[in-house]
């Protein structure tokens, strides 16, 4: 089935959202229209705006819907029962991973919210993110998966970095590689950084000697 006849399977609304979503992604929000949204939506120019009002509006229910299947994917990991940190990374990893894998404009939109300044009203993108990644830390914590840390504050920006980082600056990175890494490579490299994340707040905290080598206790 093509993108288009996707589109045409859903409701009014929902394929505005979708159209709007693939625009935003491929042209930037400054460079899409309304008119151009309608048009791929399949819809009149008035539907859009008695369903979303302004293209302000209509942005910030794609920012909703991007953050809601995030969410979802989060929901599911940890209302499974996960007996180690290696367990919660990696289904973590594939959740998340799955839909950077099937939805390539999620992926191409997260990476114009950090680089385009869009004008919307209320959190951005970016900033809703770091509150889910908050979010769930603290679920994690409350359920004695993960401990908190004097970083605690610091926690959730590296779980985003660790998280979206490979989906972000990988064409920053290797900007002259022929193509760009391929959605199984970025689960891989998402699951790698949340191992790293995980691992550092399951294990006991390090005592560091007089000689500032970090020591663990002792098993």
């Amino acid at each position: 089935m093509s993108a288009s006849d996707k589109i045409s399977d859903l409701t009014g609304k929902a394929r505005i959202r979708n159209a709007a979503l693939h625009l935003f992604s491929v042209r930037g929000y400054a460079n899409t229209s309304l008119r151009q949204i309608a048009h791929r939506a399949g819809v009149s120019l008035s539907l859009v705006t008695h369903h979303f009002y302004s293209k302000e509006q209509l942005k910030l229910a794609v920012d909703q819907a991007v953050i809601a299947s995030f969410e979802q994917a989060i929901d599911w990991v940890l209302s499974i029962t996960l007996r180690s940190a290696d367990e919660v990374a990696a289904q973590m990893a594939e959740a998340l991973g799955e839909i950077i894998d099937t939805r390539p404009e999620v992926r191409l939109y997260i990476r114009r919210a950090v680089f385009e300044q869009t004008p919307a009203n209320g959190s951005s993108l970016m900033e809703r993110l770091l509150e889910l990644m908050d979010a769930t830390l603290a679920r994690m914590y409350r359920a004695g998966v993960l401990r908190r840390d004097a970083e605690s504050q610091w926690r959730p920006a590296q779980m985003l970095l660790l998280t979206f980082g490979p989906v972000l600056f990988d064409w920053l990175v290797k900007p002259n590689a022929p193509d760009a890494a391929s959605p199984d490579t970025l689960r891989t490299r998402c699951h790698s950084g949340l191992r790293l994340l995980m691992h550092d707040l399951s294990a006991p905290a390090p005592f560091f000697g007089a000689d500032g080598r970090g020591v663990r206790g002792a098993a």
